[in-house]
């Protein structure tokens, strides 16, 4: 089972290497741009191209974190709050009054108890729930609206493309570099994400019982978040895969094809 690293590591990629790669295809636009006016050949189309690809890639990405969101607390409500979210309300831990050593008379004298059983003081059990209900309702409300928000901005861009781009003379399809790129980002996360949702539903389901008052370190991971982002990532990551696999084999196809009509 993944710890706290484990747990973070994910999270990390999707907020850090992500927008590195979106930095990364900003640059070589701007770098291709300048290139292209200092030899004459910029045109307005091709700065529309790397555009709508640069938008539609951001807002895929935002898609899936939206779509991992909203997974991730409909697990919730499926199979149990603690599949999805752990509450950060815990029972503090206080020393106990300090005792003097009974003597040898009054430890024969006393009789042997039965072993209290730690409980959990209401106020504290209903703090937890609220917390927990609070993470569930913000990650519900939350996993929509990204959701929306990202699939009108991969829609709309996509459409623009499309559309815009045959009328000033310009392939619509999306460039090998655009494709490459979101192959990697949704490849990667999709294995680290498979890998880190395994190990938490092992360790999750392999774990005793909690212990009432047990700390945060003493809890099993939930799994839903890394079984969510696996999930929302798979459509993702095969249909950029058929796409490139596809684009590859055209260009052979399409060379040979000229080779024989010269």
């Amino acid at each position: 089972m993944f710890t706290a690293p484990g747990l973070f590591l994910l999270p990390l990629f999707l907020y850090t290497l992500g927008p590195l790669l979106v930095l990364g295809l900003i640059g070589w636009g701007i770098w291709r741009g300048a290139t292209a006016a200092r030899e004459g050949t910029f045109n307005v189309g091709g700065l529309l191209s790397g555009y709508f690809q640069l938008v539609q890639g951001a807002a895929l990405v935002l898609l899936l974190v939206g779509g991992a969101t909203l997974l991730a607390a409909g697990f919730s409500y499926a199979f149990g709050q603690d599949f999805s979210y752990r509450t950060t309300v815990f029972a503090p831990i206080t020393p106990g009054p300090a005792q003097a050593k009974p003597t040898a008379s009054v430890t024969a004298a006393a009789a042997p108890g039965p072993t209290p059983i730690p409980t959990v003081a209401p106020e504290l059990q209903q703090r937890r729930q609220r917390d927990v209900a609070q993470q569930q309702r913000g990650g519900m409300s939350q996993g929509i609206s990204i959701t929306i928000v990202a699939a009108l901005l991969a829609g709309l861009h996509g459409a623009g493309r499309r559309w815009l781009l045959p009328r000033l003379g310009m392939s619509p399809a999306p460039s090998k570099l655009y494709l490459g790129v979101m192959l990697v980002v949704f490849g990667i996360t999709g294995v680290i994400a498979l890998s880190i949702a395994a190990a938490n539903l092992a360790g999750f389901y392999s774990a005793p019982a909690a212990d009432p008052l047990a700390q945060p370190n003493e809890l099993p991971t939930p799994p839903g978040g890394a079984v969510a982002t696996a999930l929302a990532d798979l459509p993702l990551w095969i249909w950029f895969l058929w796409t490139t696999v596809r684009t590859s084999r055209e260009i052979p196809v399409a060379g040979a094809a000229v080779s024989g009509q010269s």
